[in-house]
């Protein structure tokens, strides 16, 4: 080969450009880009609507559906899910996986929704558009300051936004949890109708007169001036000075009508709180391509140096940093590729030498940090998916540097001259190991083609994996002859040795006659493979399968919920009580921190993780662990002390899992026209799951009916009192949350002015009929006396799923895969009769796991096509395309055996396993078929030919394929759960492919190329 002369004949060079690659691989290393997970499209959007007090089921109509009608047909929509509760819509669009530029279909999405605001019911706020719905903050920090009034920790929480904004690299700061303030008009008693002032009227004199209306221009000679008349309002004094023109003619200050006060918005909008104080959380985003421990670095460094500049008692903690679990995570993996690294050149020196071992041992580091420099040049990052990949690809790429000095050392142990044999072995060998490197690559191809949000997270997998292979293979082809030109030696003993006669020892003489008694009952051999492969195929029903692997991540998620319709106050409470309880078991627990969010998902620190929506009767803490006790058992007991400490709390407990919902989770999803018999059928699904020993967590998704208030006005009394309907339900709204009259601006920011009704009568249903309507004469007539209260149920949420009602209903099993969980129900489920109109699909991780595994078979042909063009490229034969072919299935042998000794999975990255493994067993076959046809080139026999290339290839396939499992190991022990089941396949199936390569691949080779002729034992001497 080319690459081997130009490495021997160019020498300096060739070392000079080595050293060179390794000097700026490191340097790039020191800063390379990393994250916590890959980068991906976000393909989903927010989309909400809200009209105050409109009763779920008019906003399902007049809201919800209109909107469903004008994105669904958007040709890029994937799904719409639809959550509506009263005076509130909100929406998530998920475009097709096969869309990459994303921001026009949003620009498209924004577009008609502004088309279709119009034509929605009048006072309808939207619908909004969040296409950021998908960002990731890589850091979190809450904000504490007890002794400070909401106006001053907002001017805090500010200051320290701009000042993370110095930073470098800081793409976004958003806040959770910034504090609301309003002016209040209260009004006392009937102050406004002894003087015969409606509330329309107050509002109209405070918007008249609390105006910022420029005045124009006037000009001074060649200079124009603006004109600006005063008036609006800069303090509390001003408003309550505010004079008030009376029907009468008279005026009265403001102050003289209401009482004017300052507060927090109540309820409020959002409350967060860390560790029992309110708080203010700042959610930091990165720009692409950063290394992220480096900017979690500065990152603490900058807010360390802020926070000094903060009120005394004032404290910023960080609650989420990506940084911290990133460096973990790189740690680990350093320390698991440096195991792999021994352990692999612990192997290759106890079979060929110490000589030889550093040889090959060099091209490791040089394949790494070259792959480094193309990874960079390409824009790929460390995280999670690429570090394992690098991990993986350390297995396989001392595969060409294991062949190429094995052959170099035959060839000089055959008495060929030094520079001859390592361009020999070069130029033989290959076009063989590109083949088998291709191969490789092509397994993994799926993986690359496929467009789906599970493929796009480990697609870098299969990038990493193939420059890795192709960098290894050129610089084997060009390090390891020039290095073996010069160090190799050869063992003494075996100097000058024709090269068969290497082959004579006492060790070559067994594993001779085992290979020539399975060529001689090749027959009953395969026969006995192909029962152990039906074997594997019964005892695989037994292997669990799920979809992704729970996260080790020392954070639990607690989303809990008090009956619909509880106040945002009321359920601050309960979270006080909730974070009081939580610190007294911290040290029990070994809890370290926790946030809450109320009426406020919180940012999204986690790319899989979809923040729950803002209600005010829910809440979501992240409970941070210390890195110490069992998580599980800490889990469980909080769960049981949950249930006795806060019955009335309905309360569930989740840890981090790396697909969309916790591992094990089954969901059915029940859709059809109506709500009863939705719910009905939803209640005999969750009895069946119940009805399962150890299930938890079992729930729909659709919230208990609340009761609504209908205040059934009658038109004629109200017509002939001069009340509309636009009186009443003002009057309403001041008297139960307040009604906005004009806006107060201070600073940057406007503060709404909300009339509403004093205490001693706000909000008490039973002053409702009592309550005073204004008429437009004036005066004021009791509620009752022209409308009736009725009483209703209302639904707290319908949920819907492309334009279908849908409710979901939702448990797990722990120590149960969804797969199991959906076979021990299956039973009851099926005895569950659906009415016409109705439908039940599966979701949850059974979904996921089928369409990840559906995107990546549908492409698994146009690989298999791949690959056989290759090896008809090579062989120029339609046999050995059969021969190696029929030698991949058989692998699953080893996997089902791995799976059931190791207590495996068969989860997603079970699959990329078999596609790694396929491309192993694929590459060996390859090169000991090259071996064969050598050595029938060569003169030999046939049958001889046969025997002695497996005997040949026989120390480089064992070195290879202990490589690749001990090299396993540390990722299997280590390297976390997301890559168990990987290591566990690739481990398992390599075990048996000695079997494959030296047994089933030449006895199918003896029988498609040699037909049945008899075998002839060759005495060895």
């Amino acid at each position: 080969m080319k690459l081997t002369e130009f490495a021997l004949t160019r020498s300096r060079f060739t070392l000079f450009a080595a050293a060179a690659v390794m000097i700026a691989g490191l340097v790039a290393y020191l800063d390379f880009p990393s994250q916590e997970e890959p980068t991906l499209p976000v393909r989903a959007a927010a989309v909400a609507a809200f009209l105050p007090g409109m009763p779920t089921r008019e906003m399902e109509q007049l809201i919800a559906r209109p909107i469903e009608d004008r994105i669904r047909s958007m040709p890029e929509l994937k799904k719409l899910t639809t959550r509506v509760r009263v005076g509130q819509v909100l929406m998530t669009v998920e475009v097709d996986d096969r869309y990459t530029d994303i921001a026009p279909i949003w620009q498209r999405l924004r577009a008609r929704m502004n088309d279709l605001a119009p034509t929605l019911p009048t006072g309808t706020v939207g619908p909004m558009v969040d296409d950021e719905y998908g960002r990731v903050a890589v850091a979190s920090i809450a904000l504490t300051a007890p002794g400070l009034t909401a106006s001053e920790l907002r001017r805090e929480a500010r200051k320290l936004r701009d000042g993370l904004f110095q930073l470098s690299g800081v793409e976004s700061v958003t806040f959770h949890g910034l504090p609301e303030e309003a002016l209040y008009l209260e009004s006392r008693g009937n102050n406004l109708q002894q003087v015969g002032l409606t509330l329309q009227a107050l509002a109209a004199n405070l918007q008249r007169q609390n105006v910022v209306i420029p005045g124009g221009e006037i000009r001074l000679g060649t200079l124009a001036a603006p004109v600006n008349p005063t008036g609006d309002l800069r303090s509390l004094d001003e408003l309550r000075r505010l004079p008030i023109s009376l029907p009468d003619g008279k005026s009265v200050p403001l102050g003289e009508l209401v009482e004017v006060r300052r507060s927090l918005l109540d309820p409020p909008s959002t409350v967060v709180m860390h560790n029992g104080e309110r708080a203010v959380v700042l959610a930091v985003s990165m720009r692409d391509g950063l290394n992220v421990i480096s900017f979690g670095n500065a990152l603490r460094e900058l807010t360390a140096r802020l926070a000094q500049e903060l009120p005394a008692g004032a404290k910023a903690d960080f609650v989420t940093f990506q940084a911290d679990v990133v460096a973990k995570d790189m740690a680990n993996t350093k320390r698991v590729f440096y195991e792999t690294l021994v352990i692999v050149m612990v192997v290759v020196i106890a079979f060929v030498g110490w000589r030889a071992g550093w040889i090959v041992g060099v091209t490791v580091p040089l394949t790494m940090l070259s792959s480094l420099l193309i990874m960079g040049y390409f824009g790929l990052t460390l995280n999670n998916v690429t570090l394992a990949a690098l991990i993986i690809s350390l297995g396989l790429l001392v595969d060409n540097g294991i062949v190429l000095i094995e052959d170099v050392l035959r060839r000089l142990a055959a008495g060929e001259e030094r520079k001859s044999a390592c361009i020999a072995a070069g130029r033989t060998l290959a076009v063989p190991l590109l083949t088998a490197t291709l191969a490789c690559i092509a397994a993994f191809l799926p993986l690359m083609l496929v467009k789906n949000a599970t493929g796009e997270y480990t697609r870098n997998l299969s990038w990493v994996m193939t420059i890795t292979l192709l960098a290894s293979w050129v610089l084997s082809l060009m390090i390891v002859p020039l290095l073996a030109y010069y160090f190799a030696k050869v063992p003494a003993g075996h100097a000058h040795q024709e090269s068969d006669e290497a082959y004579a020892t006492p060790f070559y003489r067994k594993v001779r006659r085992v290979i020539e008694w399975v060529q001689g009952h090749r027959g009953p051999y395969v026969a006995a493979m192909i029962v152990l492969f039906g074997a594997a195929a019964v005892l695989a029903r037994w292997i669990p399968a799920a979809f992704l692997a729970e996260s080790n991540r020392r954070q639990v998620q607690l989303f809990w919920d008090l009956p619909v319709g509880t106040g945002s106050d009321t359920t601050e409470e309960t979270a006080r009580e909730l974070s009081a309880w939580l610190r007294d078991g911290a040290a029990r627990w070994h809890l370290h921190d926790e946030v809450t969010f109320i009426g406020d998902g919180g940012p999204r620190f986690v790319l899989s993780i979809n923040p729950p929506d803002s209600v005010p009767h829910a809440g979501f803490t992240l409970l941070n662990f210390e890195p110490k006790g069992d998580l599980d058992t800490a889990v469980a007991d909080l769960r049981r002390g949950l249930a006795e400490r806060f019955p009335g709390v309905r309360a569930r407990l989740s840890r981090f899992s790396f697909g969309t919902y916790e591992a094990g989770t089954l969901i059915y999803r029940i859709s059809g026209p109506d709500i009863k018999t939705l719910r009905d059928l939803a209640g005999r699904y969750e009895s069946a799951l119940l009805a399962i020993p150890g299930t938890l967590d079992v729930r729909n998704d659709w919230d208990p009916d609340l009761l609504r208030a209908s205040v059934a006005i009658d038109q004629v009394k109200a017509r002939t009192a001069g009340v509309s309907t636009t009186d009443v339900a003002v009057t309403l709204q001041s008297i139960l949350g307040g009604d906005a009259v004009s806006q107060f601006r201070e600073e940057d920011r406007s503060l709404p002015i909300l009339w509403r009704a004093d205490a001693a009568n706000r909000g008490k249903p039973e002053n409702l009929e009592a309550v005073l309507v204004a008429s437009e004469r004036g005066t004021a007539v009791p509620l009752g006396s022209i409308a009736r209260i009725d009483w209703l149920p209302e639904p707290g949420l319908i949920q819907r799923r492309n334009l279908e009602r849908t409710i979901s209903v939702i448990g797990r099993c722990p120590g149960m895969s969804a797969d199991t969980l959906a076979a021990e129900a299956a039973p009851s489920m099926g005895k569950i009769q659906l009415p016409a109109g109705y439908r039940v699909a599966i979701g949850g991780e059974i979904e996921e796991s089928n369409e990840a595994n559906q995107a990546i078979s549908g492409y698994l042909p146009l690989a298999g096509l791949l690959l056989a063009g290759v090896f008809v490229w090579q062989f120029n034969s339609l046999r050995k395309l059969a021969i190696i072919a029929a030698s991949v299935p058989f692998c699953f042998i080893g996997v089902v055996t791995a799976m059931l000794l190791m207590h495996g999975k068969f989860d997603f990255m079970a699959s990329l396993g078999l596609l790694a493994l396929a491309g192993i067993i694929v590459s060996n076959a390859v090169l000991l078929l090259e071996r064969i046809e050598e050595e029938r080139a060569e003169g030999k026999p046939a049958e001889e030919a046969v025997i002695l290339a497996c005997l040949k290839r026989l120390r480089p396939i064992l070195m290879t394929k202990l490589v690749c499992i001990l090299g396993l190991l540390p990722l299997y022990l280590f390297g976390g759960a997301l890559w168990e089941n990987l290591a566990v396949t690739i481990i398992g199936g390599l075990a048996v492919g000695t079997l494959i390569t030296l047994g089933l691949v030449p006895a199918l080779y003896r029988w498609l190329f040699l037909g049945r002729k008899h075998v002839s034992p060759v005495t060895s001497t």
